[in-house]
């Protein structure tokens, strides 16, 4: 099982790691390439995590959250939108066990998806960000952004947060 950004301790990623130590590899493969991307060793690491309803496709964005290298990170909890609770299968109690984080707390307290959309282009802009499940995010992300009418001005990058800071340990 991949770890989360959360899961590593921060000695292992944080600003104790030189941005020049991250290699070319890691920002030659993105998804989405955005208009500026400045040379790897210009960045420190990003790594973003999404937690979601359920495991597979129909599962939905319930918080998000991203980690610089510098250790400074921010999490949101994500309103759910009308239309994602309209699918079959799309709340996983296994699931709401596990993360302790039921559906009433999201109605609650989550943030609506235009909001963090917003909050992540503003702090995420140019940058690429690593994820322990790229695809997944990517779909996530995807989803948290179509209400929003907005597209990310950033990009997740192919290799895996576990990828990235093994390369980072060279």
């Amino acid at each position: 099982k991949q770890k989360t950004a959360y899961e590593i301790p921060k000695r292992d990623w944080s600003s104790d790691v030189c941005s020049s130590d991250l290699g070319r590899t890691a920002m030659r493969k993105v998804l989405d390439p955005v208009s500026y991307s400045p040379p790897a060793k210009e960045l420190d690491p990003i790594f973003l995590v999404c937690l979601g309803s359920g495991p597979g496709e129909k599962s939905f964005p319930i918080e998000v959250g991203w980690a610089f290298g510098d250790g400074r990170w921010e999490s949101h909890l994500i309103h759910p939108m009308p239309e994602w609770l309209s699918q079959p299968h799309v709340w996983d109690m296994d699931y709401e066990r596990s993360q302790g984080i039921t559906l009433n707390f999201l109605h609650l307290q989550g943030e609506l998806p235009e909001n963090v959309a917003a909050r992540m282009n503003a702090e995420l802009l140019g940058r690429t960000v690593f994820a322990d499940s790229p695809q997944t995010a990517t779909r996530w992300v995807r989803m948290l952004y179509e209400p929003a009418r907005l597209d990310p001005t950033f990009a997740i990058g192919l290799e895996s947060t576990v990828a990235v800071i093994t390369e980072l340990g060279r």
